[in-house]
């Protein structure tokens, strides 16, 4: 990426190793607006820096952002195979808007893990379609990287209430990458207000109630309420698919 190096003393935040004590680096890059401590990680760890997104609300912002850093930079998502066709639109949106998207993929189709696993796996056990089909491909995605940039906030839900800016991670696959969560002090009205003000295309299905939108077997819009990943495996106290907490979580 085409990110010229910082000079800004907070960059040794970013020469730390997933062996080192990241919380007082973490607590000090609270003090840095968003976009600067995108900008400090993309000069530091340029290539081996990798954002994924989901097209949610939180991860559009980020994109935004990264793309005003670097317009070339790259991103990667997730297509289970079940996306919302309200999503697949979104995408192609911001693939038009100039966008470098890269889409991973489960290794089978639905149509063949449904005839190795049975019909309809994400109702009878969710947490093993989530890892065949979000978590495996994430960690290709993530292989040889060295940190992952990701859209979570803590104001979602309960489980990501303690989510810190930079952080240490062991992936599924056992690989230790660092990981920055540069919007996680956001509220979901900052997030809104910076979608409207800059007018992102964002998925209609969010104007629907649907706070947070993942595949269309376990989404459904959210309750006056409730929180934002309520309408996630609705009817289970699963909110999470395994990429950011445990699954079943």
């Amino acid at each position: 990426m085409n990110v010229s190096p910082s000079t800004h003393p907070a960059a040794d935040h970013f020469a730390v190793s997933v062996t080192d004590d990241l919380g007082a680096h973490s607590r000090a890059l609270e003090a840095l607006e968003a976009q600067e401590v995108l900008r400090l990680a993309l000069a530091t760890f340029g290539a081996s820096a990798r954002i994924s997104t989901a097209f949610g609300a939180t991860g559009l912002v980020l994109m935004d952002l990264a793309q005003q850093i670097d317009p070339r930079v790259s991103a990667y998502s997730i297509d289970t195979g079940f996306n919302f066709p309200e999503t697949e639109a979104l995408i192609e949106r911001w693939r038009a808007r100039g966008l470098n998207l890269e889409v991973m993929r489960p290794l089978q189709t639905p149509a063949e893990q449904a005839a190795e696993h049975g019909e309809a796996l994400w109702s009878r056990d969710p947490d093993r379609c989530c890892a065949l089909r979000k978590v495996e491909p994430n960690d290709r995605a993530l292989a040889g990287a060295k940190l992952w940039i990701a859209a979570l906030r803590r104001d979602e839900s309960s489980s990501r209430k303690d989510t810190p800016l930079l952080s240490a991670v062991t992936l599924p696959s056992g690989q230790r990458i660092l990981k920055l969560c540069p919007l996680a002090a956001w509220t979901k009205a900052q997030v809104w207000r910076y979608i409207l003000d800059h007018q992102l295309p964002y998925n209609p299905l969010a104007d629907l109630g649907y706070a947070s939108i993942g595949c269309t077997h376990c989404t459904r819009p959210v309750a006056a309420g409730e929180d934002e990943r309520a309408g996630r495996w609705a009817g289970s106290a699963k909110r999470e698919c395994g990429l950011h907490l445990a699954p079943g979580k």
